[in-house]
């Protein structure tokens, strides 16, 4: 969990669901372009652009209520997509098989992520944006 000295639990769980959002985002990203599950990931093009807009909707609150989010580590999640690559490749699944379950995964510890938030705290103010972000996480995993 991203526990900061200045960041209260609340902050730091919801820090914890904008840098997960963004690090799965990124691994689309860096995916494009490539050989590996073309199909998948142009399935997976307008649930993109609904999670990315739900993400900017829960920052662009959280700014706005003083917070300063955290986004994530953009080399890990490329590192990631990296790794799954390779892993598609010794694979005797297929790329596209394989990149589904890993995304799948992360979708559903994603979900896991809000509902702690969620819990964690009374995030006044946020709980449509965390509605909305919880629906395109649902969306986009449903199109894997």
């Amino acid at each position: 969990m991203n526990e900061g000295i200045l960041k209260s639990p609340d902050e730091a769980a919801l820090d914890d669901v904008t840098a997960h959002v963004n690090e799965l985002l990124e691994v689309c990203r860096s995916l494009e372009g490539t050989s590996v599950a073309e199909t998948l990931l142009a399935r997976l093009q307008a649930p993109r652009l609904t999670l990315e807009s739900a993400l900017e909707a829960l920052i662009s609150r959280r700014q706005a209520r003083g917070d300063l989010p955290a986004v994530g580590n953009v080399e890990l999640a490329q590192f990631g997509a990296l790794a799954w690559k390779l892993e598609a490749l010794l694979s005797e699944a297929t790329a596209e098989e394989l990149l589904a379950e890993r995304l799948a995964q992360r979708c559903s510890d994603l979900l896991d992520d809000i509902a702690q938030s969620r819990a964690a705290s009374r995030h006044e103010g946020l709980s449509d944006e965390l509605d909305r972000l919880a629906a395109a996480v649902l969306a986009f995993r449903e199109r894997l």
